[in-house]
């Protein structure tokens, strides 16, 4: 499709070609998009009509000058007044001079379509990598929060399960209530813009020792040694994975749910239930609303 985008840019295809494509491009805005803004970058080219042969290098020099454009002012602003995309009109003769022009322009639009492309992708990237550290920095400030908490409650983190922390969203007002909670905007992702609780992460729900007795965890007495789950994003929650807060202190992104100690999913006991570990390195990581 991309092949018919430049020669319906350029007005180089057959009547039937053209009432094709612009049919096409009426139900996908963001093609119609890369052939106005082809057009509108190459309105120069398509004026200089001397019946000349192109300078030498012309593609090249074409290539590098709208690069450091586009990279100094941006992509070409589309017009919203525009609804359709009227045809360039055939002003000059179908000679041999406008054959040569039109390969040169059709190579140099064909690889402004890929640089759209490029830049796409890039900003896709940058965007996401961008969303991940700043849950990751959110993580981290949590984990301060828990880490003051723990001093003062004899190593322990808040345990679910409790009258004071019945669900698993309740942590964060224990932190509250034990003033260790510097913002409650650390118990959302930054990423979460349409979150409806005030609390998006999910938290450990413990686990029981072998009488059955129900455990929170402990901060690490040594840091970045244990593997541990304390808070994690909600599954793939940034489209490719999840942000891991541990409680030796450190935070890992990844694309698994399978990295608990025992490269179990952190997400469900060894049952396969939303419910507290069933042992010491079973990892357990429950909802708003979930109990052990």
């Amino acid at each position: 499709m991309d092949d018919l985008l430049v020669g319906y840019a350029l007005n180089a295809l057959s009547d039937a070609e053209m009432a094709t494509v612009t049919a096409y491009i009426r139900t996908h805005p963001a093609d119609a998009e890369k052939v106005r803004r082809v057009r509108k970058m190459f309105a120069v080219l398509e004026a200089d009509a001397e019946p000349e042969l192109p300078p030498p290098g012309l593609a090249l020099t074409t290539i590098i000058r709208t690069a450091q454009h586009t990279v100094q002012h941006g992509m070409p602003e589309a017009d919203p007044s525009t609804e359709t995309l009227p045809a360039v009109p055939r002003s000059v003769p179908e000679t041999r001079f406008w054959s040569a022009r039109y390969v040169e322009i059709a190579i140099v639009a064909s690889i402004a379509f890929l640089f759209f492309g490029f830049v796409a992708t890039a900003v896709s990237k940058v965007r996401f990598e961008s969303q991940v550290a700043a849950c990751k920095n959110n993580l981290q400030s949590l984990y301060a929060s828990l880490s003051r908490y723990s001093e003062v409650h004899d190593g322990h983190f808040p345990k679910v399960g409790t009258p004071e922390v019945p669900r698993a969203r309740d942590f964060v007002a224990a932190l509250a209530d034990a003033g260790q909670m510097s913002s409650a905007k650390l118990a959302v992702c930054p990423t979460d813009t349409e979150a409806t609780s005030p609390v998006s992460y999910v938290y450990t729900l413990g686990y029981r020792n072998p009488t059955g007795q129900l455990m929170g965890l402990k901060k690490c007495p040594i840091a970045d040694e244990d593997l541990t789950p304390v808070s994690a994003d909600v599954a793939i929650a940034h489209g490719r994975g999840q942000n891991i807060l541990f409680a030796g202190g450190f935070v890992q992104f990844s694309t698994k749910t399978t990295v608990g100690p025992n490269n179990d999913d952190i997400y469900c006991n060894d049952d396969h239930r939303v419910r507290a570990g069933l042992h010491r390195f079973d990892a357990s990581l429950g909802r708003a609303d979930d109990m052990p």
